[in-house]
């Protein structure tokens, strides 16, 4: 083989190589994107502390959106709960979340999955906790963050079902 031969299939070879998608890349905690999965992640954790309906909504993947029935069910879902919450005295109190030390990146999606739990408090200042596995996922195009808590038992089961999730996402135990 001539040098021009091998230079042509060294470049090719490189080229495919570096379109080729990263997949479970780890990220320091301090890298962009993890820092706008915290900040988005925080405005999804006030929008629940809030029952802000409208940014909840927002912040669901339109395939769950649909899946749910609309925007309009999933509207009337949401203040059927905090009416539920209001008759039985209880308020949302917490999330607390544990940032990811990786994302599954492909060409158009960063997605991560892990735990949080929420909060609730009665009128007796009592406090019931829940762990639930949180799905994030960023459309790259858009930079939009979409967010699903599911429990931690249906994940399994409930990620094949689930389009817009990466069947190698992994989910955390």
């Amino acid at each position: 083989m001539t040098l021009n031969v091998r230079f042509c299939f060294a470049v090719l070879f490189l080229t495919l190589v570096c379109r080729m998608p990263c997949s479970a890349q780890t990220y320091t905690r301090d890298s962009a994107v993890v820092k706008e999965l915290c900040a988005q992640m925080e405005r999804y954790k006030n929008a629940w502390l809030q029952d802000d309906v409208e940014t909840a909504i927002a912040m669901t993947h339109p395939e769950m959106i649909e899946k749910m029935g609309g925007e309009n069910l999933m509207r009337q879902s949401f203040v059927n709960g905090k009416e539920l919450r209001a008759a039985y005295k209880m308020q949302n109190a917490g999330m607390d979340f544990t940032l990811p030390d990786s994302l599954l990146v492909s060409v158009q999606t960063y997605q991560t999955a892990f735990p949080v739990e929420l909060s609730v408090k009665f009128e007796d200042e009592s406090v019931t906790k829940e762990k639930r596995l949180m799905i994030a996922l960023c459309d790259i195009p858009t930079s939009k963050w979409y967010f699903l808590g599911i429990p931690p038992k249906d994940a399994v089961r409930i990620k094949p079902t689930l389009q817009f999730v990466d069947s190698q996402l992994i989910i955390p135990e």
